[in-house]
């Protein structure tokens, strides 16, 4: 008797709202570059878009039984501060995996109650700069020096990392880039994977390690 195929895991990608410069209206970013990265990183899974709602957000994605959580960062707006914290408590707290960009990495060192620090001008933050790959999760060939472009005002220096994270990445100056957290599978980078020129595998293995799968 032949076993029946299992249902796909169901991941939502948290949207963020950009204010546009010749209107008023605000849109969703949720752009060709997600839906073209999560068909390189998680061919093997369906996703789904949640419009930045505030809190209400955590209510849709209870209403979808979902199994994971994406969050994209780039927050602009009140609106997409609620929901990404109301998202992240909720996921968390149901041991459910995530995997957050940008601003949502930094999210996961204050939500653990640490936190954020202004970065120097003279810190590699705006320009592309390398970085040390170190502490792979589960021998996913995570290590070596690679170059990111991580654009942000405020980092997380090595030693102000919260005691329930470890570092996945770090700068030569010991600003932290990655981390992963120690108790559940959760991870987060400060570049965006999705907008590089050329996929990188490393990125694409640590995100199929946050969600259970196996690297392609």
């Amino acid at each position: 008797m032949s076993q029946q195929p299992q249902p796909s895991q169901q991941i939502g990608i948290a949207m963020c709202e950009l204010q546009s410069n010749h209107s008023t209206c605000k849109r969703a970013e949720f752009t060709q570059t997600w839906a073209k990265y999560m068909a390189y990183a998680l061919p093997d899974c369906r996703w789904i878009p949640l419009p930045s709602l505030g809190k209400e957000s955590m209510a849709l994605a209870q209403s979808w039984d979902l199994d994971g959580l994406v969050i994209t960062g780039t927050r602009n707006t009140d609106s997409d501060h609620q929901k990404d914290t109301s998202l992240l408590n909720d996921f968390l707290d149901k041991q459910q995996p995530v995997f957050a960009v940008a601003q949502g990495m930094e999210l996961l060192q204050t939500t653990a109650g640490g936190s954020l620090t202004p970065i120097p001008d003279d810190a590699p933050s705006h320009i592309e700069h390398p970085i040390r790959i170190q502490n792979d999760p589960a021998d996913l060939g995570w290590n070596g020096i690679r170059a990111v472009t991580s654009d942000h005002n405020y980092g997380i220096p090595f030693e102000t990392l919260h005691e329930s994270l470890y570092p996945l990445a770090t700068t030569k100056e010991q600003w932290v880039e990655a981390v992963a957290m120690r108790h559940q599978k959760a991870a987060g980078v400060l570049w965006h994977p999705e907008r590089e020129t050329s996929f990188n595998l490393r990125d694409r293995a640590l995100i199929r390690w946050v969600f259970s799968h196996p690297p392609l």
